[in-house]
């Protein structure tokens, strides 16, 4: 009876192969696996999706808001990732998220010790997209990602009471509030478009063939001025699927 773990011989007029030296394993190159036999963290994926559970903060200064650790701008969101390979370890990713912030009333005092609104009580609004590159490292079952990308940002705050608030005159240089431009036809200040450049690292970590769990975190810069981050960061939980 022919010994099971015997390597395959492509002749039947081979000789067996010899018994290995000092007890090592037995040739095997000659086996061949099929795809439903390979190793189940071998498979080369095409494409990943990812959906993401986000908390976020935004650290860029607002008008007639306090930056104190009492009023952080901290918000909760979801974001989507579609990722591609283009040259093995690198990856072209494009990513799209939304978060909510919880904005309280804020007052100051005037001349005469008497309190003054000047920053209503509201939602910020921030949504993003954006192109980057991953290096998508391998690890097995674990795979750490290092990621760039750019892609605008757009915020939406509530009304404002100040000059260059949402909806209220430009301050005399032409400023305006967080994600708000100056609007040349009439000097308001209204939403617009603000590009940003992000960094961030994540972990993925492959549960079955085809779904993974992990985390990620993000910086993000005013493209205008990289220098000065974070203005705006996320924390996310990962559930993808590899197809």
């Amino acid at each position: 009876m022919a010994d099971p773990l015997e390597a395959p011989r492509r002749d039947p007029n081979d000789a067996p192969y010899m018994k290995p030296r000092n007890g090592g394993a037995r040739p095997d190159g000659t086996r061949v696996y099929k795809a439903e036999h390979s190793p189940l963290y071998g498979h080369r994926k095409r494409f990943r999706f990812t959906i993401k559970p986000l908390y976020a903060s935004l650290r860029a200064a607002m008008l007639g808001r306090s930056d104190s650790p009492l009023n952080p701008k901290r918000g909760l969101g979801a974001g989507l990732d579609a990722d591609v390979p283009v040259w093995r370890p690198i990856w072209l990713r494009v990513t799209a998220s939304y978060s909510g912030h919880l904005l309280p009333q804020e007052f100051s005092r005037d001349e005469d010790e008497a309190f003054v609104l000047t920053a209503p009580r509201g939602t910020l609004h921030i949504g993003h997209v954006a192109a980057a590159l991953l290096y998508a490292m391998d690890r097995g079952r674990m795979k750490p990602i290092l990621e760039v990308g750019l892609g605008p940002l757009w915020a939406r705050g509530p009304q404002g009471v100040l000059d260059g608030q949402r909806g209220q005159p430009c301050l005399s240089d032409n400023r305006c509030d967080f994600g708000l431009s100056c609007d040349p036809s009439d000097s308001v200040c209204r939403p617009s478009t603000t590009f940003v450049v992000h960094g961030g690292l994540g972990l993925d970590v492959e549960v079955t063939k085809r779904t993974t769990v992990g985390a990620g975190l993000r910086y993000f810069a005013f493209l205008s001025n990289p220098q000065a981050y974070p203005v705006y960061l996320q924390a996310a939980l990962r559930f993808g699927l590899r197809f």
